[in-house]
């Protein structure tokens, strides 16, 4: 007698038949009588399943039908059509069949499938003789459907020594560990009791029943696990949404800080602008000279020794460290009007002077002149190097350069006339040289250009250890401007001073001999005059040196007068060079402490040129009346 369970089980049995053979049903684990009536009620699976075994036993199958006005009409249409095709088809293969109303009722929950299912494994147990070769002839005997049952039993039996591998704990391993003899006794058990005819049967049912319940529960775990990888991934979308949304508040939150910082620091910038404008008309009105200071970069030889310069600020900062010291006192900031890096350009460095260079237009004296140690920069930044293109070009050309274009720009208010004039002060023979003794007149760059190359033949360069080609001289360059106003007749006179002093340098380190010696002497006589007229006015004592040397002679109009003075301090940043380039970076300390008073522009209007022609006129007839009274005596 099959029990409750037996009858579950033969109807997944039956179930999982047909999904094998015909496709998902979309049936649950352990489909229910009332389900499973109601998945075969159209007969479309049915007509499919027997088609599968026995190709061509029902030659239409309805599976849709377009004509039928409502829903009812065409399950009604599906049921009867599908469902006695099947049932004339399986009955011609002599296996049990059953009443069409038991899918009707099932369906409903008021009847069973027993048959139904009987029908199904029927089928089943005639496909699987046909899968043997179907040797001999077919006939579905009461002793198979007794088999068939037999081995459903005896599976579920042995199904249920299977399910003691799943339990967990102590107990769960001792069964576990039991479990293959107590199997292996309970199958000879069974086995002993069948004829040898029932044994293979039994043995196939026995394993196929044993290989169906794995698969159900591979199935049951397959759907959970689906399941819990839907859920996880459901979250893990949930929380990568969340941390989504979190993240672009971030972002927008941050972006918001940064355009703030970014308001903050054009603020920032445009203060620092007005402090330092604000600063250089203060440093104007006291007649400060200004200093600028520019770090030469190391040559291609010397990158990897270490440097002295350890920062330069937007303010004029620069901080210099000692290498032989460590710690708070081995660093010293100098402040100045403005500190060059090394990455600066030739036109960065112009520009920054131009201002100062444009008011020599305006009838103000200009002096601008380098100051360092040998090898540190000081002519690239005045003239640049030799042969040099239009963007290397020095201060000194750039200058006259731009002279000429603002007197052509104002030639329809203002007539120039502009006259250049080289002066090298030779230090070896002590005295002025000035080329000609003439001032020459100039019209264009081109002239500028073809003076200035001449003038650099002139002077005079050497070798020493510290630099190849060590200018020995100090080179004047000065450009006289006068300018006449078309309207008023005012007279303007301006003169711009570009001055490249020779390096100062140790004659142990440039180990210089003979010439080189007694010109490295020179030119640190004259420097050390120079110094001493720096601390003189610096101390604004009431007697300072000029004539102690002739280059402070030269100077004296610029660092004595009312004229606008510039220095471009130049350091090399190599440890080996820190003597000197603190003993450069403490004077031009001293040089801008320097006060001059406000510069003056020099200008002559209408009315007083007349009144100085009229005392000229006057100075000349008393002249005239004297040697007439003195002829006449």
């Amino acid at each position: 007698m099959i029990t409750l369970r037996g009858t579950a089980n033969r109807r997944y049995l039956a179930a999982l038949w047909m999904e094998e053979v015909v496709g998902p049903l979309h049936l649950s684990v352990e489909p229910s009588e009332e389900e499973f009536g109601r998945c075969l009620r159209n007969g479309i699976s049915l007509c499919k399943l027997v088609n599968s075994v026995q190709p061509g036993s029902v030659s239409r199958v309805v599976e849709s039908c377009s004509s039928s006005p409502a829903d009812g009409a065409l399950s009604a249409y599906q049921y009867f059509e599908n469902v006695r095709n099947f049932l004339v088809a399986v009955e011609d293969l002599s296996i049990p069949t059953f009443d069409a109303s038991d899918l009707e009722e099932a369906s409903f929950g008021g009847g069973s499938v027993a048959r139904v299912v009987d029908c199904i494994l029927g089928l089943k147990l005639y496909h699987e003789w046909k899968g043997r070769g179907g040797q001999g002839q077919w006939k579905h005997s009461s002793k198979q459907k007794s088999l068939l049952t037999l081995s459903l039993e005896e599976g579920e039996k042995c199904s249920s020594l299977t399910k003691s591998r799943s339990f967990s704990g102590k107990s769960g391993r001792k069964r576990c560990n039991q479990s293959p003899a107590l199997l292996s006794n309970t199958i000879r058990s069974l086995l002993s009791q069948k004829q040898p005819d029932e044994i293979p049967m039994v043995v196939e049912f026995m394993l196929q029943k044993i290989m169906e319940d794995y698969r159900r529960r591979f199935y049951a775990q397959n759907l959970q696990l689906k399941k819990d990888l839907k859920n996880a991934w459901h979250k893990t979308k949930q929380d990568v949404l969340a941390m989504r949304r979190d993240w672009n508040l971030e972002v927008a939150h941050l972006e918001s800080h940064i355009k703030g910082l970014a308001a903050a620091a054009s603020g920032y910038q445009k203060v620092l602008l007005e402090n330092r404008k604000l600063y250089n008309e203060v440093q104007d009105l006291k007649g400060n000279i200004r200093v600028y200071c520019r770090v030469r970069p190391l040559l291609s030889g010397d990158l990897s020794r270490r440097t002295t310069v350890e920062f330069i600020g937007e303010n004029g900062d620069v901080m210099i460290s000692n290498p032989k010291r460590q710690g708070k006192d081995a660093c010293r900031t100098f402040k100045f009007n403005k500190v060059f890096s090394t990455s600066a350009s030739q036109e960065q460095v112009f520009l920054d002077t131009q201002p100062l260079i444009r008011s020599v237009l305006d009838g103000y004296n200009v002096c601008i002149f380098a100051y360092g140690q040998t090898g540190s920069g000081k002519t690239y930044t005045m003239s640049g190097p030799s042969n040099a293109t239009e963007d290397l070009w020095g201060v000194n050309y750039r200058a006259l350069n731009d002279l000429f274009y603002i007197s052509q720009s104002r030639r329809n208010v203002c007539k120039y006339d502009i006259g250049v004039q080289m002066i090298r002060n030779s230090c070896h023979q002590n005295g002025l040289n000035v080329p000609n003794a003439i001032m020459l007149a100039v019209t264009s760059t081109v002239d500028v250009l073809e003076l200035m190359k001449s003038g650099e033949k002139n002077r005079a360069i050497g070798a020493t250890a510290l630099n190849e080609r060590s200018s020995r001289s100090h080179s004047v360059l000065t450009i006289h401007v006068q300018g006449k106003d078309l309207v008023t007749g005012t007279i303007l006179r301006g003169c711009l001073h570009l001055i490249d002093l020779a390096g100062s340098e140790r004659v142990n380190k440039s180990e210089a001999t003979g010439d080189r010696l007694k010109e490295a002497q020179h030119i640190n006589k004259s420097l050390s005059a120079l110094g001493d007229v720096i601390s003189a006015l610096s101390q604004k004592n009431g007697h300072v040196p000029y004539r102690n040397s002739k280059l402070t002679q030269l100077l004296q109009d610029s660092l004595g007068g009312q004229a606008k003075t510039l220095m471009f301090v130049h350091i090399n940043p190599d440890a080996d060079s820190f003597g000197e380039t603190m003993s450069t970076l403490k004077f031009a300390e001293r040089v801008a402490s320097i006060e001059l008073g406000a510069a003056r522009s020099n200008k002559e209007t209408g009315e007083l040129q007349d009144l100085k022609e009229q005392v000229s006129s006057k100075k000349r007839n008393f002249s005239a009346l004297t040697t007439v009274l003195v002829c006449r005596s």
